[in-house]
């Protein structure tokens, strides 16, 4: 890495890179990551295989976190990380290899009621990440909310079109399968029977994908941005009670 090399510092190994940096992902200890020859040698009944720990890691990356959101204590008390650490790292009892593609991070968090000193020996366990947090300091402007509101419009306005449409894509060579189908009982010629069915059936399987993806992956996207477009909603109504210009309005649930 280039900012790594301006700095002087060398390249890091696989332990190295689990237990300070945190990597998560494309280390060598994952077996999702290791090269065809290696991976064959696992499953049941195989000697387990051992990556050695001082193996060089080039391609390790942290590529999962936990974000954690303190509100305002009015009692002056503080979340504090007592420990974290990359999980998920033992292979499968069984077949030897990874549990996923990505290891786990893992981390237990402590509450102290009364804020605790800023003492230099606790920073290491301290993380200004915890620290609790003014609502109003974060809101955005109306016109960034509305700007966010008609995006996230757009792009539902964009998925309902990709499903009508996908959905119909299905409905129409059913239909075809159907006409190709009347068309073969009737049919004198074997020639023209198959390149009925042939044709009805490449037809069909792009037909059954597209729906398929109409009824579960649209569905599942529209329901991600409803639920986007409603915290947006939520925050910019709150935003809008804190701010003190919604004198006597409710404040939003």
């Amino acid at each position: 890495d280039p900012l790594e090399k301006a700095r002087g510092r060398p390249a890091p190994t696989a332990d190295f890179n689990l237990h300070e940096n945190g990597a998560t992902s494309d280390g060598p200890f994952n077996t999702w990551r290791w090269p065809k020859h290696l991976q064959k040698k696992l499953g049941e009944g195989k000697q387990p295989v051992v990556m050695p720990p001082d193996t060089i890691d080039l391609k390790g990356k942290r590529l999962d976190y936990i974000f954690f959101g303190a509100p305002t204590d009015p009692n002056g008390g503080e979340w504090v990380i007592k420990e974290a650490e990359v999980g998920m790292v033992e292979p499968h009892p069984t077949l030897g290899c990874s549990l996923s593609d990505h290891f786990s991070v893992e981390a237990t968090l402590s509450y102290h009621p009364t804020r605790i000193r800023r003492d230099p020996r606790l920073s290491a366990r301290l993380s200004i990440q915890l620290e609790p947090y003014l609502l109003q300091s974060l809101s955005l402007s109306d016109a960034e909310y509305d700007s966010i509101l008609s995006t996230v419009r757009e792009y539902v306005t964009r998925e309902e079109k990709q499903r009508f449409n996908r959905g119909m894509h299905f409905a129409f060579w059913f239909t075809v399968l159907w006409v190709c189908l009347i068309g073969v009982w009737w049919s004198k010629h074997n020639a023209v029977a198959f390149i009925l069915m042939l044709f009805s059936s490449f037809g069909l399987v792009a037909g059954v994908i597209d729906g398929l993806l109409s009824l579960l992956f649209f569905n599942t996207e529209l329901r991600a941005l409803k639920e986007f477009e409603w915290e947006m909603k939520n925050a910019k109504g709150q935003a809008f009670w804190k701010s003190g210009r919604a004198s006597g309005m409710e404040k939003p649930m």
